[in-house]
């Protein structure tokens, strides 16, 4: 049996057309010149092409699915990340996570516990138009102190259901993060 989280076992994510720099997966293609929210040039999977490839492949429409924008490895994790310039709200996010997890299990055969135990969901968002209100700060602050888990922007349910973790990171922060200086490149 292939292992689900190698990468070199399944074309979709061999295929060099599926491989950018993180900070290509990042650009923001609505703002005129284009704005890039990592400078990041490790090379990554960019799942909306795998996405796209997946429903063509299977016949199926590219509105059927919402997809995260970059797949990567992450010390020994699978980790999907997300990256979001402007406004948003939680629900597309969350269909986003949900809808590459499964195309994900679908490419791989991996098994949902076998995903949750082994991935992580980065949320990466532009601070100066998404902001948290004070109460939002006060209530991370207090979870992080006391190992609980909180989430800004609604996405608590994914943690346990179908990621073992679940990060909420301003785009300042990121490229200092270990979700970005910690990736497994190709």
């Amino acid at each position: 049996m292939k292992d689900c989280f190698c990468f070199k076992y399944f074309n979709e994510f061999i295929n060099p057309d599926v491989h950018k720099k993180l900070k290509y997966t990042s650009e923001d293609d609505s703002k005129k010149p284009s704005e890039y929210m990592t400078q990041i040039k490790t090379k990554v999977i960019d799942f909306d092409e795998v996405k796209k490839n997946y429903l063509k492949e299977h016949g199926m429409d590219e509105g059927n699915a919402k997809s995260v924008d970059a797949l990567y490895k992450l010390d020994n994790r699978l980790c999907m990340t997300e990256f979001k310039n402007g406004d948003f709200n939680s629900n597309e996010i969350i269909e986003k996570a949900l809808s590459s997890a499964m195309i994900y299990m679908d490419i791989t055969g991996c098994r949902l516990d076998e995903f949750r135990k082994n991935s992580v969901f980065v949320l990466v968002y532009n601070g100066e138009e998404k902001r948290i209100n004070s109460r939002q700060k006060a209530a991370r602050y207090k979870a992080k102190s006391s190992n609980r888990k909180y989430s800004s922007f609604q996405l608590d349910h994914l943690w346990n259901f179908c990621f073992e973790e679940v990060v909420e990171i301003e785009k300042d922060d990121f490229d200092d993060s270990k979700y970005a200086k910690e990736i497994v490149g190709y």
